[in-house]
């Protein structure tokens, strides 16, 4: 379970911190593109309090669109459209 939240608080970190530009970087971006990998595989139909889902499948979106991964890409927004998604987005 440890590893669990380990790899949850690099994209919690990739999406809430409001110095973003500062860390991205492209080291930065594969540890959250694997992290985001890593949560999908291990979590399966469990939910552990304080990880969201939206949160992982957005990283994983917004990444593979960047390293040009377009079906994992395409993958994570239909899953995140099956999810509650936030109001404030």
């Amino acid at each position: 379970m440890s590893e669990i939240y380990q790899a949850y608080h690099l994209i919690h970190k990739f999406i809430e911190e409001s110095y973003q530009a500062v860390i991205q970087g492209p080291l930065f971006n594969d540890a959250i593109f694997n992290a985001s990998r890593f949560l999908i595989n291990n979590l399966g139909k469990r939910q552990p309090l304080g990880i969201s889902k939206v949160y992982i499948y957005y990283a994983l979106s917004i990444l593979g669109y960047r390293f040009e991964a377009y079906k994992t890409a395409r993958v994570g927004y239909e899953k995140m459209g099956q999810l509650k998604i936030p109001t404030d987005w």
